[in-house]
């Protein structure tokens, strides 16, 4: 669970995207349109394996479970300074390649 602020509270969620991905080192999660300027991207990446997962460079970490058994997940974030489509972003497990999912979630900043 991730805590963020600056966000609108009574109507947080712009528009949200995600896909599952055949197996591969690259964890690709589609664009998403933001509605409104200065929006907040975040970020969801995880994989069927146990795994080390480096967010996409342009997006800051927020939270990573990278376990000796299992699937491994990372959030990270970014803020995107016009109303728009998104573009893909693509996080990179470093250990094994496997099917995995990636998703943006878009949050509408405090009116």
């Amino acid at each position: 669970m991730s805590d963020y602020f600056g966000v609108n509270i009574a109507s947080p969620i712009e528009n949200s995207s995600g896909g599952q991905n055949a197996s591969s080192l690259s964890i690709l999660a589609p664009s998403v349109t933001t509605t409104q300027n200065n929006s907040l991207l975040i970020g969801a990446f995880g994989i069927v394996n146990a795994n080390s997962i480096s967010p996409p460079g342009n997006m800051i970490p927020v939270y990573g479970h990278d376990p000796s058994y299992g699937p491994s997940v990372r959030n990270a974030w970014r803020t995107q300074a016009g109303a728009g489509a998104s573009g893909t972003e693509t996080a990179t497990a470093a250990l094994n390649a496997g099917i995995n999912i990636g998703q943006l979630i878009a949050v509408a900043p405090t009116p």
